[in-house]
């Protein structure tokens, strides 16, 4: 499938842009994990077992994990299309074709997936957590 270079130029924008966004999710997701673990215990921790504790912070470890192969997966969407570009450019031509085959359109789809399966077990773990703590409470 043959690829316009504005098109190309319209992805390079979209892909940079979420990069620098998911660099300030993660920043601030990392800020809050560590205030909350660190600012200490609350009344309704005070019922839950440690192991609930352990449980939360590893959902936020989870959640954290899926935020930078969501990164990763944007970083090398930007790569992808910037070498295209590149490569338009230098041939002076208005279409190109991604390689799909290349490692880094590969390993591009490999975060996508893992994101998904990352955050889909985050989100099972968290609401199995919350149904134990609740009948515990």
């Amino acid at each position: 499938m043959k690829v316009n270079i504005d098109r190309i130029e319209k992805d390079l924008d979209f892909n940079s842009d979420r990069i620098s966004n998911q660099v300030r999710i993660v920043g601030i997701g990392i800020i809050i994990l560590s205030g909350s673990v660190l600012v200490g215990v609350t009344k309704i921790d005070q019922k839950i077992d440690d192991i609930w504790n352990i449980l939360l912070i590893l959902i936020g470890i989870m959640a954290l994990i899926s935020m930078i192969l969501d990164y990763f997966q944007y970083l090398l969407g930007y790569l992808c299309s910037k070498s295209l570009f590149d490569n338009m450019e230098s041939q002076k031509v208005n279409q190109g074709e991604y390689d799909y085959s290349s490692t880094k359109y590969q390993l591009r789809n490999y975060f996508f997936w893992s994101k998904q399966v990352m955050l889909w077990i985050t989100i099972i773990l968290l609401i199995v957590t919350f149904i134990a703590v609740i009948k515990v409470i």
